[in-house]
């Protein structure tokens, strides 16, 4: 598992639309499964500052949750 934090960093420090969509790529591309990263970065082009935020915190907190079996 990589860890996407320093990614998800980058995006939240970006000061402009256009830092954070090239940031938010660059997080992208971290995805093993090339099929869901071209997915979302799609969906990452139209997207506001605000919406761009919120993916890289879920994108990161995705990648380090751990699945708790009972």
């Amino acid at each position: 598992m990589k860890n996407l934090e320093q990614y998800a960093q980058a995006v939240w420090a970006a000061d402009s639309l256009g830092s954070k969509k090239v940031a938010i790529i660059t997080l992208i591309d971290q995805f093993d499964h090339k099929e869901k990263a071209v997915r979302l970065q799609e969906q990452a082009t139209s997207m506001s500052m605000k919406q761009l935020d919120k993916l890289a915190a879920d994108l990161m907190l995705r990648d380090t949750d751990k699945v708790i079996k009972i």
